[in-house]
C-alpha cells in the first residue's frame, strides 16, 4: 500500500507519501533473528521495502534490505536450479523469479552506489526464469539482470580505472 500511495501523489508532503504505512510494516518485521524462519515471503518484503525506500530516494538504506534479502535468498536456496530446490515446481519457479529480482536490485543499488555487490559470480547457479503456466513473461526480469549486469561492469571498471589512477 505503501509504494501504491508514492505512485498516486495529488499533494505533496514533507514526509514521502506511505511513509505511516511503511513505517507500520517495518514495526511488523520479524527481528532479523526470526526472518530465517519465515522463509521465502521475509525475502519478499526485504525486497519491497528496498524498492520503496529506493523509490523514495533513499538508496542508502535501500542497499542495506536488498542486501539483507540477497543473504537471506542464499541462504534458503533461491539461488539454486530449479531441479535442485526439493519443492514443487511452481514454487521453485517463483523462488528463481525472486532471486534474479533480488539480484537485479542489489546490483542495480550497489552499482549507483558505488558500493560492493552482495553476490558474486559462485552464488549464480539459478538459470534465468523461463516460461512458466500461471507466471508472468520471464522476458522483462531477463532484460533487467542482463541491464543490472552490464551496468555493473562498467562501473566497476570505472571505479578501478579511477583507483588506478588511468
Amino acid at each position: 500500500m505503501a509504494m501504491a500511495k508514492l505512485m498516486d501523489v495529488e499533494n505533496p508532503t514533507s514526509q514521502p507519501p506511505g511513509s505511516a504505512l511503511f513505517t507500520e510494516a517495518l514495526s511488523r518485521l520479524p527481528q532479523l533473528h526470526h526472518l530465517g524462519g519465515e522463509g521465502v515471503i521475509a525475502v519478499e518484503i526485504l525486497t519491497l521495502m528496498a524498492t520503496y525506500l529506493q523509490w523514495c530516494d533513499r538508496k542508502h538504506d535501500a542497499y542495506l534490505h536488498i542486501g539483507l534479502a540477497l543473504r537471506l535468498a542464499i541462504a534458503l536456496g533461491c539461488n539454486l536450479p530449479e531441479n535442485e530446490q526439493n519443492c514443487l515446481p511452481s514454487q521453485s519457479a517463483h523462488r528463481v523469479r525472486l532471486w534474479w529480482t533480488v539480484y537485479m536490485l542489489d546490483r542495480r543499488l550497489s552499482s549507483g552506489l558505488g558500493l560492493a555487490a552482495g553476490a558474486d559470480e559462485r552464488q549464480l547457479r539459478a538459470g534465468f526464469p523461463r516460461h512458466v503456466a500461471g507466471f508472468q513473461s520471464p522476458v522483462a526480469l531477463n532484460i533487467n539482470v542482463r541491464i543490472a549486469r552490464i551496468t555493473d561492469e562498467i562501473m566497476s571498471s570505472m571505479l578501478h580505472t579511477a583507483s588506478s589512477g588511468l
